[in-house]
């Protein structure tokens, strides 16, 4: 049996991967990359904190919708069956 830790870790990874597969991160990247080639360096770094505010937001969002679901009993896409 995989312990709770590993478990996470390897949630994290997998969804980590796919974002990066469907181009998730390319947009942002390359906005930071620009706003700093450009000499705008404040503006990349509030780029940057947004993005990393954003995403906690919506994982925050994923987790909620989870936790409804699992209290009315519903199988949710995201949670793990053997959890």
């Amino acid at each position: 049996m995989t312990d709770n830790k590993t478990m996470l870790n390897n949630l994290t990874r997998e969804a980590h991967e796919t974002a990066v597969e469907h181009g998730f991160y390319e947009e942002h990247h390359r906005l930071v990359y620009d706003l700093r080639i450009d000499g705008l360096h404040d503006m990349a770094d509030i780029v940057e904190r947004d993005f990393e505010l954003a995403q906690i937001a919506k994982i925050a969002s994923e987790c909620g919708e989870a936790v409804a679901a699992i209290q009315h009993g519903i199988q949710h896409s995201g949670v793990c069956e053997d959890a």
